[in-house]
């Protein structure tokens, strides 16, 4: 597995300034981009481009789309995207998996990782 950053200057999606981006690989093949964020408004606006670029969510049973956390998942044939705000302390955090490599997380990563 190898973790790569982004060191000049703050990512973006879509003209929304994020706080970092980390990119994850297995066998140099994409498997996940992590991105965080702080403030609500970012996440309104976040929530909105990703509404507009991937329509209605697909929020699978026992999701919460209101209250103190919220998730939304968008899922494609080989992509999914979750964006999880934890209102209390207004950080957030934007996952993009490959559906074929992020499950070998589970091997790569150790036990006692979390």
């Amino acid at each position: 597995m190898r973790i790569y950053t982004v060191k000049r200057g703050a990512p973006l999606l879509g003209s929304t300034e994020l706080e970092s981006v980390k990119l994850y690989t297995l066998d140099g093949k994409y498997a996940r981009a992590l991105f965080h964020y702080q403030g609500e408004a970012i996440h309104k606006a976040i929530l909105q481009y990703l509404r507009n670029e991937f329509g209605k969510t697909n929020n699978p049973y026992g999701s919460m789309i209101r209250g103190l956390s919220q998730q939304y998942t968008w899922r494609g044939p080989e992509t999914e995207i979750t964006l999880t705000y934890h209102g209390f302390r207004e950080r957030g955090t934007l996952t993009v998996e490959g559906r074929i490599y992020a499950p070998l997380f589970l091997d790569a990563l150790s036990a006692n990782s979390y």
